[in-house]
């Protein structure tokens, strides 16, 4: 039920007024510019990232890369090899702000609320998860304040974890995918308490993309 109002709000802010800014236009979808699914996923995410770095650098919203696409910046400068989303993290008050400027996005990103506290923007013209009904996406997840520290609830475990403001803060730029993003000052601190000894390399085995299903689709993007 929450979802269901929390997404009919996000479509009644989106559809307040039309944007002075056509970001389709400004940063372009280059996924045409590659062969292999993979390379156009990962230029499709990258993308959407740089549409919201656009519109929260203009707005001083704060955001965090995050999780995977965390430790692909700090062990790969890019993509993890076999990762396949890109997950950012905001405080509650940082989102807040953010929701009064999604009108601002492209109508080739769709908002979606997937459950308490995590969000994604997710690219229209692509069908890539195994349930085959999510497209190629930034999943956005929320950081509770709660005075010195900060709380968030890890959806992929059901856990809250705890990170202190002294983890959060100063932000610090990272490069990622060639373009240099926000994210935590302490960024190793995170990752070991996520991953543990995150420099190691998982087996062989293990190194598979965690969300791509048997039967991609990733459509041209429109003619503007």
């Amino acid at each position: 039920m929450y979802k269901f109002f929390e997404n009919k709000r996000i479509k009644r802010v989106r559809s307040r007024t039309t944007p002075s800014i056509d970001y389709d236009v400004l940063i372009p979808d280059k996924r045409h510019d590659f062969d292999n699914n993979i390379d156009k996923i990962k230029s499709v995410g990258t993308r959407i990232l740089l549409v919201l770095k656009e519109i929260t650098t203009k707005e001083n919203i704060d955001y965090f890369l995050f999780w995977g696409t965390l430790l692909g910046a700090v062990r790969h400068g890019g993509y993890i090899p076999w990762d396949d989303d890109i997950d950012i993290a905001m405080t509650r008050s940082d989102f807040i702000k953010l929701e009064n400027h999604l009108h601002k996005l492209p109508d080739s990103i769709d908002v979606i609320c997937m459950d308490y506290g995590f969000y994604k923007l997710m690219d229209k013209y692509s069908i890539v998860s195994k349930d085959g009904k999510r497209g190629i996406g930034v999943d956005i997840f929320i950081i509770e304040e709660q005075g010195h520290r900060y709380r968030f609830h890890n959806v992929h475990n059901y856990y809250f974890n705890y990170l202190s403001k002294e983890q959060l803060y100063p932000i610090k730029l990272l490069k990622f995918e060639n373009q240099e993003f926000s994210a935590p000052n302490c960024p190793e601190e995170i990752l070991t308490i996520k991953y543990g000894d995150f420099m190691k390399l998982p087996p062989i085995e293990k190194r598979v993309f965690p969300h791509l299903g048997a039967n991609i689709i990733i459509s041209d993007f429109p003619k503007t």
